[in-house]
């Protein structure tokens, strides 16, 4: 199960990764279809977006500067495997953020729906919870 950079052709299992990533996490969100295959076709062909692919999982991000620094940030936008794959898929997304000055962002689901190990292994890798996000 290779990391690689996606494609066009990956984009429709993306999608179905995409809703199967809402349904786990319960996100108030349903994802249509164009708009996310919009978006993915921008991060493939942009030079500060990046989605990588397994045969089961996907990460997808772009870099962005934020209000409060010249520091960049590889802000992760979707980030789901099914596959077991996540953790290398996460890895490809750092050596991506490394590559390009920029410290990587994650959003996540709330903490009592994010499985212990996964907390375990964000938290290894140096990572910690920063923000909360609101929505109506």
């Amino acid at each position: 199960m290779a990391v690689r950079v996606a494609v066009a052709a990956d984009i429709p299992r993306i999608f179905d990764l995409v809703c199967c990533l809402r349904e786990a996490v319960d996100g108030p969100a349903v994802p249509d279809q164009e708009a996310v295959s919009e978006s993915l076709l921008i991060l493939i062909a942009s030079p500060t977006g990046l989605v990588l692919v397994t045969d089961g999982g996907f990460i997808a991000g772009n870099i962005a500067p934020t209000i409060l620094t010249k520091e960049r940030f590889a802000f992760e936008l979707g980030w789901f495997a099914t596959d077991g794959t996540g953790l290398r898929l996460l890895r490809g997304f750092e050596q991506w953020a490394d590559s390009h000055n920029a410290r990587v962002r994650l959003s996540t689901a709330s903490w009592d729906q994010i499985p212990v190990a996964l907390c375990k292994a964000l938290l290894r890798r140096g990572y910690r919870p920063f923000e909360t996000a609101w929505i109506n």
